[in-house]
């Protein structure tokens, strides 16, 4: 009879699609949060997207015969978060009123055939053993796999799948069953509704925090009882049944970490290069940091010092000149050695870009090190430092921004990242033990780039510096995409309540639930509140000025090592979420459990974290990693209110590898091209003025503001011209073509897939037939498989049939998003393509 018509006006008669543009699931396993938001937290609780402030029992544990609700918080495995939320989803995959038991039930309910529309190869390098198109069978009755051509499906059932990868405790219970019952919340009527008037209160059981009747997230309860579960019954399950979204969870992280494109020429380039950290100067400063010589010929090392090799096109230009035996800070001392290379001119230039991205001076064509600052974001192996590796200091770059000289706490832009250093022993154990050390950052806010700087002009130095500081959550930034007020993004709060910023949700923790340090008004652009902000109301500084009372001092002498523990003494969030939500920023190396930031305190210089030379002496080189900093916490503080968070309309940072494949860009999918994007940042974003309250210091108007790129000469002359600027530009283009793993292209293992129904236009069905042996096709899907729609855009039902590929992949590999090309190489005026854009060089 048709498609019924969607409650929702706007989908009638349509499929429905989610209002963000999906991001990248490459390397997604290592984000640290996911879904643009962060809402897939950190801490996986095994049935649902919320983390640890879903206070609810979701894992079913078998103890010694008896089913028990456990409360589990399983780190570092976001991916399994998100994984529970579109199962559930009436955008993405599923019906309205849908929970995870009931999926269970259906998928493990007896004569399921796991993927039963799909042919999944034999070669699959993952589930090719498990391909329905063969099936082992033992001697004597056949001599191993016995094949089956044509039958789609796997071999194996769900249950079968679970009992191999999952302990048997969290599966084997039948002597007893879970009975389910909608909550209140449920507009459904159904005979096995929870009883009216449950409290929204948790129930206690032995400890753990029991499936609570108020059950924001799928309106369903699920409680122990004797006896088997009744298999006709759809409110009763097993053990297996109700633990669904914990296998399904794990699942599909175990999926995702095995899906890294690690594989890129980049990586070829680095894993020839491994001295390239060498190369990482100071901004503006020239002579620092010795140039690598080439590894072969006239001026070769051979091996003996670190040096230069090309690889694939990561090629020196033949006339270039390298400095070494630099002794003079910021001058032009050393000897100049002739080190070209074979670029051929007008080629590609990655090397270039890769220079710009991370201000390095690779290429010999950057020597003042500027630096486009796309490395501050995108940073480490994934390219974004929204990452559990990041987030908790496992790895961290020494040396991230400098003072100008002489101006304590005047900072220069952002700059090289320095080299990186990855820690190990009992402090990586306290890193990992932690909830997340640099999960909030103090950084600089308010970079004045766009329209009139008057937040305090008396004490705002000339070209643009930051007028604030605020506490932010790390790898989420406001850089202009889309106005606040459309999409508050990590502003907002989860079903449970509790704020998605951990930010703001640490100062709830340090003042109260009720507490908020304010700019969400609507209203007014989010602005922040007036100077002197929102104090919080328990900070006693008659206790002490810099703690306040909200935390107790450390163990060391005060008087040779003051400082205090970053737990709070007396937490003020429920008990369940207390003991997960992250700290108020900490010391990043040695400094770990000492407070760096002054709470209920103004301060204007904008100082990061407690870098080195914030209040110390000058350190051009940044030789002294930042343990050694002596900075005061009370000048650690936020400006030119208290306790000031910039999160609205913040999005996470994406990995960036495959990026040429992954468009459209941003979170709207407003960008199709990687030159559109580029020329995004060149101008500072697209709401500089509407998004000023929140915007991140890293969006400048480069175009405007141009220190990270060229600047003048002493002579008053451009460093670079117009011309050459655009080659920067064009060269990063180049550099971010160069993350696309050809494995991945080619659909090789283990990015090789099970064959797929991709749905082209908005009619397509939600299902296909599922029913019957299918040898020549799939059944529902029969009349579509060429993709094309009978040549008529809205003639479908229409599905594109994606093939099957085995370990060894395809001949021909897949195609950027939209058919968008990767060539030819676009420069000046050759990039204005207009509404026919189809090249990633296209403006």
């Amino acid at each position: 009879g048709g498609q019924a018509l969607d409650p929702i006006p706007l989908f009638q008669g349509l499929r429905r699609v989610e209002p963000r543009n999906t991001p990248t699931f490459f390397n997604s396993a290592m984000n640290f949060d996911n879904f643009w938001d962060g809402r897939a937290r950190h801490d996986f609780n095994g049935g649902s997207v919320f983390g640890a402030s879903d206070p609810q029992s979701h894992v079913m544990v078998d103890q010694d015969g008896t089913i028990v609700p456990t409360r589990q918080i399983i780190r570092f495995v976001s991916l399994a978060s998100l994984a529970t939320g579109p199962a559930l989803s009436d955008f993405e995959m599923s019906f309205a009123g849908r929970n995870w038991a009931k999926l269970g039930k259906k998928l493990l309910q007896a004569g399921v055939t796991p993927l039963a529309n799909q042919l999944v190869d034999p070669n699959d390098s993952v589930v090719g053993r498990y391909s329905g198109q063969r099936v082992f069978v033992a001697p004597p009755a056949a001599p191993g796999p016995v094949s089956f051509p044509g039958r789609p499906g796997l071999n194996q059932s769900y249950a079968q799948l679970i009992q191999a990868a999952f302990y048997a405790n969290l599966w084997d219970n039948t002597s007893q069953h879970l009975d389910g019952c909608y909550t209140d919340g449920n507009v459904a009527i159904h005979p096995n509704q929870c009883a009216a008037g449950s409290v929204a209160i948790p129930v206690l059981s032995g400890g753990a925090v029991v499936d609570s009747p108020a059950d924001p997230f799928d309106n369903y309860v699920l409680t122990p009882a004797p006896g088997l579960a009744n298999p006709a019954d759809t409110n009763q399950f097993t053990q297996m049944e109700a633990n669904m979204p914990l296998f399904f969870g794990l699942s599909i992280h175990a999926w995702g970490t095995i899906l890294v494109p690690d594989d890129t020429p980049m990586d070829r380039f680095f894993d020839a290069n491994p001295d390239s950290h060498t190369t990482f100067g100071e901004s503006g400063e020239p002579g620092v940091a010795n140039d690598l010589l080439n590894c072969s010929g006239e001026n070769g090392t051979g091996g003996v010092q670190p040096c230069f090799t090309e690889a694939g096109n990561f090629k020196r230009d033949p006339g270039v000149i390298a400095r070494v035996g630099v002794t003079i800070e910021g001058g032009q001392g050393g000897t100049l050695v002739p080190s070209g290379g074979t670029r051929v001119a007008g080629s590609v230039d990655p090397l270039l870009g890769l220079d710009f991205f991370l201000g390095s001076n690779l290429s010999l064509k950057n020597p003042k090190f500027r630096s486009l600052r796309c490395g501050e974001c995108h940073a480490g192996g994934t390219l974004t430092d929204h990452t559990v590796e990041i987030s908790h200091q496992v790895s961290f770059g020494d040396r991230i921004q400098e003072f100008v000289t002489g101006q304590p706490g005047v900072e220069l832009f952002p700059e090289a990242l320095g080299r990186g250093r990855i820690i190990s022993g009992f402090l990586l154990e306290g890193e990992l033990q932690e909830n997340a050390q640099d999960g909030i950052e103090r950084n600089v806010a308010d970079f004045c780039t766009v329209g009139p700087c008057t937040s305090d002009p008396a004490h705002t130095p000339a070209g643009g510096f930051p007028q604030g500081q605020a506490l932010f959550d790390n790898g989420v930034y406001n850089i202009g995409v889309t106005p606040i007020a459309n999409d508050v993004s990590r502003g907002g709060s989860d079903p449970f309540g509790w704020p998605l910023s951990l930010s703001r949700l640490a100062l709830k923790n340090l003042g109260g639930v009720d507490y908020s340090s304010g700019g969400d008004d609507p209203l007014n652009g989010f602005a922040q509140p007036p100077t002197p902000g929102i104090p919080l109301p328990n900070f006693d500084p008659s206790i002490d000025t810099t703690s306040g009372g909200l935390f107790e001092p450390t163990a060391q002498d005060q008087q040779i090592n003051p400082g205090f523990g970053e737990e709070p003494a007396d937490p003020l969030l429920p008990p369940h979420l207390a003991p997960w939500a992250s700290n108020i920023p900490v010391g990043d190396e040695s400094n770990i459990d000492e407070v760096f930031v002054g709470l209920n305190t103004l301060m204007r210089e904008p100082m990061l974290e407690g870098f080195v030379d914030s209040w110390g002496p000058f350190n051009p080189a940044a030789i002294l990693g930042e343990a050694f900093n002596s900075a005061r916490q009370p000048e650690m503080a936020t400006w030119p209110n208290v306790n000031r968070v910039n999160v609205q309309g913040s999005f996470k940072a994406p990995p960036l590898r495959q990026v040429a494949r992954t468009g459209p860009y941003f979170h709207n999918g407003g960008k199709l091209t990687l030159r559109q994007q580029l020329d995004f940042y060149m101008r500072g974003g697209d709401f500089p003025l509407t998004n000023s309250a929140h915007r991140d210091f890293l969006i400048a108007n480069l175009n405007i503001e141009d220190e990270a790129l060229g600047g003048v000469n002493p002579d008053g002359t451009p460093e670079f011209t117009d011309a050459q600027k655009e080659e920067i530009v064009v060269s990063v283009i180049d550099f971010l073509l160069e993350l696309t793993d050809e494995r991945v292209d080619f659909q090789r293992a283990p990015f090789d897939q099970v064959e797929i129904f991709v749905p082209l236009d908005g009619t397509a069905p939600d299902n296909g037939s599922l029913t019957g042996l299918v040898t020549a096709g799939r059944q529902g899907f029969l009349n579509n498989t060429t993709g094309d729609c009978g040549g008529v855009i809205g003639a479908g039902p229409c599905f594109r049939q994606v093939l099957a590929t085995g370990a060894g992949g395809t001949a021909t590999p897949v195609p950027n998003f939209l058919g968008i090309s990767s060539g030819p190489r676009l420069v000046g005026a050759a990039a204005d393509c207009g509404p026919a854009a189809n090249n990633h060089y296209c403006r």
